[in-house]
């Protein structure tokens, strides 16, 4: 028999100068891919919603995702046409709450909140912007920065 590359051939132990059979030793066959379960399936949409959601094209999105998650172009498309629709369908404006004026007690309370978990930490910067936070909202308002009985309007 002649040799070929990566196939070794068997010999019998009676009579070691014939082959028996060829025995494959470096050529293997290729495995599939394993399927993708439905929830890798899902958080691969939510990250192509969000591509698409950039503004980028379809073409450079199907780039990105055969790059990614080392698919084919097809499958790449099929996952776009799959996804494009919720987007379409998706209204992420303002809902009629957010339409209205915040409330500002609600907003220096979340604000004084934050300023007192900063200064029970001992972040001092954070602090110092927490305190720009609510002279600003204080301002929004129209309501002066001012702190009472304090004769250089609340500044130290």
């Amino acid at each position: 028999m002649d040799h070929v590359p990566g196939i070794r051939q068997a010999f019998c132990p009676i009579y070691p100068i014939l082959a028996v059979f060829p025995v494959c030793s470096s050529v293997q066959e290729p495995k599939p891919a394993p399927m993708a379960t439905s929830t890798e399936i899902q958080q691969r949409h939510s990250v192509i919603r969000g591509w698409l959601e950039t503004g980028a094209s379809h073409a450079t999105v199907a780039t990105m995702i055969c790059a990614r998650f080392d698919l084919s172009r097809s499958t790449a498309y099929e996952d776009i046409k799959k996804v494009q629709p919720l987007i379409d369908e998706c209204d992420d404006g303002p809902s009629t709450a957010e339409l209205e004026e915040p409330d500002l007690n609600g907003v220096l309370g979340m604000l004084q909140h934050q300023f007192n978990i900063a200064a029970a930490t001992g972040d001092v910067p954070a602090m110092t912007k927490l305190v720009g936070a609510i002279d600003k909202a204080k301002r929004w308002n129209g309501r002066t920065a001012t702190l009472q009985g304090s004769p250089n309007n609340g500044y130290v």
